[in-house]
């Protein structure tokens, strides 16, 4: 019957490519009637002449042929139908199950101990069923992901040669029987492709699988009803019978509703969706509509009745239960489990059933998903620029659609991309223009549908320019903001629950914080810790405010004055949109990326300076508060006394805070000269600074040492203690050298205080003298003078010492901080090499075992030079050509990698992994990264040399020595050996807008594997390799000894485009300067890409982006600018 237009969701259907194809999902029905789909054509109009319900199935290699009847697994049970041996072998298993049920409830009610007999079978169906659940979901999720990637089951048919006649008689002829016989008149054998006979094979396997599944499932849920197993006439129960009644209505209701599920599901998809027949061909119907098809290019291809063109359309249609739920046979298709746990009631059926149920989710998640995304999904392009279209007021949705239509269609009539374009054109007749002109205001978005009103134009989309043509027609050329753009706009790196953390960031610290603090409090009260236990918890919870605040804060400060360490943070990992996309350069970097990456780091230190004092002092006085005990008897002994002077220097401290904050203001305050350069900042000993030169070092403490006055805990004065020499090593270590640095000279060395101690000492020279005399003489009458002497001299010495060891100190600490600098980066230079040296390690490298065999004189390899001296020396992504040459009977699984040179000890033996990096010499013996089985071959077939090329993912994407691994057999013995191989990166000319943009074009080019559809417009003209051709016959010749056998196929048909020394982006070499902006965008397919460039940039310009920042820019000019901007922001 004909499905209604209602209710269907259509995905898109792909033209060329199958793999970006959508399939139907309809399908004959089990009685051989077919479902006829009506065809939408464009506008959703249902075509008239759409009606031809054949179904047409079509393999990956283009071949056509007519689906067949096929028949639900229900027939297995059916004594008219023809059994194969799989059903047959299906049914004994079934029965065999039957059987053993039966033998475990016989046992039981002989058995003297009931419950034994159970427990025997409760374990066995359990392990059984757990048995099938894993070949279910384990076993065919990996045999099904094989085959929707690599087509691994009909590749494993073919070089087995079940179906082949000549080389497997006896095997085909079996496997023609087991299908036949199941079939239908409509089944033709020997005329249907191998994919779709190779499909009918394998659901028959599926079958087993699934009915034995299922059955295992209901025996053991059976062996948990204990009254199967009971000899005892009643049960009692404790639960009422009006639970009783809606337990066992529930759990039937389920079951109904599972069945009608199962039912519904199969009514939509059949056996082609049911039994996975889209990992092996794909389905669809003729339809006489032009859109949405994939053509009939043969013409016996279509059916002999069939008038006029006819097209094959695959159209992914769902209806019925698929409206319901999503992914239904997966999701609701398994509330029958919880209907047999009610009914068994049980707990242990109800695990078992969430077990299974939560499998079949991973084998949705880690095939289905992923396998309806190869097939069907449109591959994404990362760094699209979609314009979103700027619409006027006085234009109505109809006319601008109709410009928009008849643009694209010039546009391409004339070759160009219209996708990438980010400029709108819309012309208005000369009477329009003054209206226009007059109501011109506020524009709405349109992005291919009608304009939202609530929506309105930033500043970015209003640069409008007028032409006025003579013949009266205005052109208003509009820069429309594309949605990339704007994505990256207002979404950086934003935090999504737990994920994207940036612990530089002030909000990002507050929201662990907060997190932090909040599981806390759930947790410490349960945990019941005793006075004492909460007492050691505040004073390391405020110590670690103090090490937050001091040390971590400092050490970020520190590498903020000497290498902008957190301005250099955010240029890295954020992107920020320049002032104006068509602005010239001016070859200088953009001064939006510059503000922009300052502003943001000024911002977040500023808040997490401010959350590590406040939150510094606030644990300081809640550690305090934890130790105060209120005096009973304030005039008993020092209570008062210590009270008063404790307020005093609380009060001491927050009146130096205030003074210090009214001189520094709020700019010295967050130290501001750390961050910004053009602020005009100069030296000011005014207010508090007239007295002391640095307020903070010698008043910071008071207010700590005034709580432990108050307090009187020693524990209180000991973190104080801490917390005062942590502030000092701050404002010595930190703050003290930048502001030398800054200053240099003008810093003033005494302070007024200090100039009136001194000045009073020199105006009263005799006075101490004399007093110090009389001292003397006292001490000397005293029998403690000696003591006294001796210690006073001690005291004086330790001073001396103290001052001595904290100049050399400070000294020594600078120093090596300084020279440890290189030394620290060479170590992580070397830990990233070991790091990947461990990952290039192979424990047990495979080896051949007939490698006698062969003449090994007779392999050998010559990479193809591209640069004019011949010397093996390929630019950083550039593909590397290799000319194979081999015995003629050599293996035809042998492989080639590329090594770093010296990471293999042995020439003979390869130990170390390639990562990915290696090409098969033939491409049609491999399965991915494993061998296939052989197929016999004729010697006619073999080839004597031939071309294979290292390009794209098989490249090495870093810089140094390489040398080429010839290896047999699939296996890791060496047989070939070409080395050393030179990977190099150029660099730019100079560093301005010019060179490093003409760079840039070059290095994008290569990341992105030249693909057109990826690289700038500015980078299409290259120069080829003419010259390397032309004397490439030559050069075979040369190195082969005359040998012309398969030369042919030793042409290098992939060689790279370009050369490495030549400019891109004028055919010339030289750069043009007036270009379009626009035609420096470029697009990626996977972030990969991304880093490749983010490491050219690295390793050149010694300037770190991430990727994500990369692809933020997407456009060669932009990046320039950026990395300009980083350089006059960093320096060199």
């Amino acid at each position: 019957m004909n499905q209604s237009k209602s209710g269907l969701r259509k995905r898109g259907v792909g033209a060329d490519d199958l793999g970006a194809q959508d399939v139907t999902d309809a399908s004959e029905s089990a009685n051989g009637s077919l479902k006829t789909l009506d065809a939408i054509n464009g506008n959703g109009v249902v075509a008239d002449d759409a009606r031809d319900s054949t179904v047409w199935g079509k393999t990956d290699g283009g071949d056509l042929f007519k689906v067949p009847t096929t028949h639900d697994v229900l027939t297995l049970f059916h004594p008219s139908y023809p059994k194969s041996h799989f059903d047959l072998l299906s049914l004994f298993l079934l029965g065999s199950q039957l059987v053993i049920f039966w033998l475990f409830l016989s046992s039981a009610q002989s058995h003297p101990q009931p419950d034994r007999p159970q427990t025997y079978s409760k374990i066995f169906f359990l392990s059984y069923f757990f048995f099938w659940r894993a070949m279910y979901d384990a076993g065919l999720g990996w045999i099904l992901t094989k085959q929707s990637k690599r087509k691994w089951i009909v590749n494993l048919v073919k070089h087995k040669a079940w179906f082949d006649e000549n080389r497997r008689p006896k095997t085909s002829a079996w496997l023609k029987r087991q299908l036949v016989g199941k079939m239908g008149q409509d089944y033709h054998y020997d005329t249907l492709p191998l994919e779709y006979n190779t499909w009918l094979l394998f659901r028959q396997v599926v079958d087993i699988i699934l009915l034995n599944d299922f059955l295992s499932y209901v025996l053991f849920a059976l062996s948990n009803l204990d009254f199967l197993f009971s000899r005892a006439t009643s049960h009692s129960s404790v639960d009422s019978p009006g639970m009783v009644t809606l337990r066992l209505l529930g759990g039937v209701a389920l079951l109904l509703f599972n069945l009608w599920v199962k039912t519904s599901a199969h009514d939509v998809v059949k056996d082609y969706g049911w039994y996975w027949g889209d990992c092996f061909f794909s389905r669809g119907y003729l339809r006489k509509s032009t859109h949405n098809t994939v053509p009939l290019t043969d013409a016996k291809e279509a059916d002999e009745n069939a008038e006029g063109s006819e097209d094959l359309q695959f159209d992914l249609v769902f209806d019925g239960i698929f409206e319901m739920a999503p992914h239904p046979m997966y999701s609701v298709g398994y509330a029958g489990y919880y209907g047999v746990s009610l009914l068994a009631a049980s707990y242990s059926v109800l695990f078992v059933s969430l077990a299974a149920h939560a499998a079949q989710f991973a084998f949705l998640n880690f095939f289905e998903n992923p396998h309806i995304e190869r097939r069907y999904g449109v591959r994404k392009v990362l760094a699209e620029r979609t314009p979103i279209i700027p619409i006027s007021r006085n234009r109505t949705h109809n006319d601008l659609a109709a410009m928009n239509s008849a643009a694209t269609e010039s546009a391409e009539n004339n070759g160009m991309q219209v996708g990438r374009s980010r400029s709108v054109s819309l012309e208005t007749s000369s009477e329009e223009r003054t209206a226009f002109e007059s109501e011109y205001g506020p524009e709405h978005y349109h992005s291919g549908g009608p304009p939202h009103p609530n929506i309105h134009l930033t500043t970015d989309a209003e640069i409008v320019a007028s032409i006025t043509p003579p013949n009266g027609v205005s052109e208003v050329v509009q820069e429309a903001v594309t949605q990339h753009d704007l994505l990256n706009k207002f979404f950086r790196k934003d935090v999504i629950v737990l994920s994207g953390l940036d612990l530089l960031r002030s909000q990002d610290q507050l929201i662990l914080l907060l997190t932090g603090y909040i599981i806390s409090l759930a947790i410490f009260p349960m945990l019941q810790l005793s006075s004492n236990t909460i007492l050691h918890l505040h004073f390391v919870h405020a110590l670690t405010w103090r090490i937050y605040y001091s040390f971590i804060l400092g050490l970020i400060l520190k590498g903020q004055s000497d290498s902008r360490f957190l301005v250099r943070h955010f240029l890295e990992h954020y992107h920020y949109s320049p002032l104006s996309l068509t602005e010239s350069p001016g070859g200088r970097g953009d001064r939006g990326v510059k503000e922009g990456a300052i502003r943001e780091a000024f911002d977040n230190w500023k808040g997490m300076y401010n959350l590590g004092m406040v939150m510094c002092y606030v644990s300081f006085f809640g550690f305090a508060l934890q130790t105060y005990h209120l005096p009973t008897a304030w005039t008993v002994g020092d209570e008062l006394l210590r009270h008063t002077m404790g307020v005093l220097l609380v009060a001491l401290h927050l009146w130096a805070s205030k003074e210090s904050y009214e001189v520094l203001g709020i700019f010295g305050w967050f130290f501001g000269d750390f961050f910004i350069d053009d602020y005009p900042s100069s030296l000011n000993y005014t207010g508090i600074y007239r007295f002391l030169n640095n307020p903070e070092r010698t008043m910071s403490g008071a207010g700590l040492f005034g709580m432990a006055l108050i307090t009187g805990n020693k524990a209180v004065f000991v973190l104080a203690l801490l917390s005062y020499l942590a502030h000092w090593w701050f404002m010595n270590w930190v703050e003290g050298p930048h502001m030398k640095k800054l200053y240099g000279d003008s810093l003033r060395k005494d302070a007024g205080f200090t100039k009136m101690i001194k000045k009073l000492a020199r105006q009263n020279a005799e006075i101490f003298e004399g007093v110090r005399k009389q001292l003397t003489v006292l001490l000397e009458d005293s029998k403690h003078a000696p003591e006294i002497l001796r210690v006073a001299k001690g005291v004086r010495d330790v001073g001396e010492k103290i001052g001595e060891v904290y100049s050399e100190s400070s000294e020594r600490v600078e120093d090596a901080w300084n020279r440890s600098r290189p030394m620290i980066s060479e170590v992580m230079a070397e830990t990233r090499m070991l790091i990947q040296q461990s990952r290039e390690r192979l424990v047990f490298p495979l080896m051949a075992k007939d490698l006698a065999e062969y003449d090994q004189t007779k392999y050998s390899m010559h990479v193809i030079p591209t640069n004019p001296d011949g010397q093996l020396r390929f630019h950083w992504g550039e593909p590397i050509a290799v000319i194979w040459r081999s015995p003629l009977k050599h293996s035809r699984r042998d492989w080639v990698g590329i090594y770093r040179h010296g990471a293999n000890k042995s020439q003979r033996i390869t130990k170390t992994s390639t990562l990915g990096l290696w090409v098969p010499v033939h491409d049609e013996e491999w399965d991915g990264d494993v061998p296939r089985p052989l197929t016999d071959h004729s010697e006619g077939e073999e080839a004597e040399c031939g071309e294979i090329v290292f390009k794209n993912s098989t490249l090495p994407w870093q810089t140094g020595d390489y040398e080429l691994r010839y290896h047999h057999d699939g296996k890791y013995n060496v047989v070939a050996l070409v080395g050393t191989i030179q990977i190099y990166l150029d660099r730019p000319d100079a560093l301005d807008f010019k060179s490093i943009r003409q760079w840039l074009l070059k290095i994008v080019m290569l990341a992105l594997d030249s693909d057109p559809s990826l690289i700038p417009k500015s980078s299409l003209e290259t120069i080829s390799h003419a010259a390397i051709q032309q004397r490439l016959p030559a050069l075979l010749s040369r190195e082969f000894n005359g040998s012309t056998t398969s030369l042919a196929t030793a042409t290098p048909s992939s060689m790279s485009t370009h050369s490495p020394g030549t400019s891109v982006g004028s055919s010339s070499g030289t750069p043009n300067l007036s270009h379009d902006i626009h035609d420096d965008d470029f697009r990626f397919w996977s972030e990969r890409q991304a880093k490749r460039i983010s490491w050219a940039i690295s390793q050149v310009l010694n300037i770190d982006f991430a990727p994500e920042v990369i692809v933020a820019d997407a456009n060669v000019t932009a990046l320039t600018r950026r990395i300009l901007a980083s350089k006059e922001l960093l320096g060199p």
